[in-house]
């Protein structure tokens, strides 16, 4: 194991609206070592972006964490510092959020406002971390950053407004914006959401190329299983805001083990070439206010046992290595239920 740079434990992060509680996180454990890239999978509606928001306190109102840790180690010989503890509005955070944790924003065009260059809200980045920065020193650095993440021109698209730019530079900008200051870690929400195939594969190119001259580490969020399987080292997969696997990508990507992680990897085009029609996961994700009685994944799951995954809460087991999941098809949890078979 490396050393630790940013460890979750048991992170619950919940929404209380007039409707109901929504529990978009529900008690997830994650850990990223310095210098690999994790990547957190689930459709949309599982919590994930959520999960990613919380490490800097950034979920919309009214958002807020209610219980767990997230441990962020920026040197080995200090304790960790606990991001969950710490007032969202105080200057601690604040030094923390875009200077040593930057985040990629799933859409590029809303993240930027609108009334302003890309190279004046890319400076403002620099000026507030770096006292000492004036606004020329900060020009020039924001115009070599840009050229950094392959725009082209950049003495010229340093003075752009957003809608000006493609969808692939927007996402470039947006990554020069996270990298500005040398950032330890870097979450990538989506970062090739609504790019088209060629420039996603070279967005993805750019953040491996990025990782391997910072060191940084990366934490990725994404809804397919293609991108992981191409950018980490470990995933982790989460429904309804819980964990249902996680372990070393290869391992799950090989042997997926929870019906969910198999239901994912089906649906991919590569995985059905000689298939006429792709495989969808029957249903959908559940209300946010519904809680379910058993397994959050039961009501869409060909594999369900009736009389346990719809009565009770599958614990974790390792299958492997490393490899973790929740589910009762792989646990000694069932045996003490009944004796129900499929």
């Amino acid at each position: 194991m490396g050393d630790l740079l940013l460890q979750i434990k048991n992170l619950k992060t919940y929404f209380y609206l007039d409707e109901g509680t929504v529990r978009a996180v529900d008690g997830i454990d994650l850990t990223v070592e310095k210098g690999e890239t994790v990547g957190i999978v689930g459709e949309s509606g599982c919590g994930k972006t959520v999960a990613a928001q919380s490490i800097l306190q950034i979920m919309p109102e009214p958002g807020k964490i209610v219980a767990g840790e997230i441990n962020y180690y920026p040197d080995n010989h200090k304790p960790p510092v606990n991001l969950a503890r710490l007032n969202p509005k105080k200057d601690i955070l604040r030094r923390i959020r875009g200077n040593e944790i930057s985040f990629i924003f799933q859409e590029p065009m809303t993240a930027f406002s609108p009334v302003h260059t890309i190279g004046n809200q890319i400076m403002e980045s620099f000026l507030i971390h770096n006292k000492e920065m004036g606004k020329r020193q900060a020009r020039a650095e924001t115009i070599t950053i840009l050229k950094r993440v392959g725009i082209p021109d950049p003495g010229q698209r340093v003075d752009a407004y957003p809608f000006q730019l493609s969808g692939g530079m927007r996402q470039r900008a947006m990554i020069a914006m996270a990298l500005s200051c040398n950032p330890k870690l870097l979450i990538a929400d989506e970062p090739t959401t609504s790019l088209d195939v060629t420039v996603q594969a070279q967005i993805l190119a750019l953040l491996k190329a990025l990782q391997e001259k910072y060191g940084m580490s990366i934490l990725i969020i994404t809804h397919d299983l293609a991108i992981v399987a191409e950018m980490a080292s470990k995933v982790a997969v989460m429904y309804m805001g819980k964990l249902v696997e996680k372990g070393n990508i290869m391992e799950i990507y090989d042997n997926p083990a929870h019906p969910y992680t198999k239901a994912l990897l089906d649906s991919l085009p590569a995985r059905e070439k000689d298939a006429e029609y792709l495989k969808v996961i029957k249903g959908s994700v559940p209300d946010p206010y519904t809680r379910l009685v058993g397994c959050e994944f039961a009501p869409r799951c060909e594999e369900a046992i009736e009389g346990i995954c719809d009565k009770e809460k599958p614990s974790v087991t390792e299958v492997a290595d490393g490899h973790l999941v929740w589910c009762f098809l792989y646990s000694d949890q069932k045996e003490g239920l009944g004796n129900v078979e499929k």
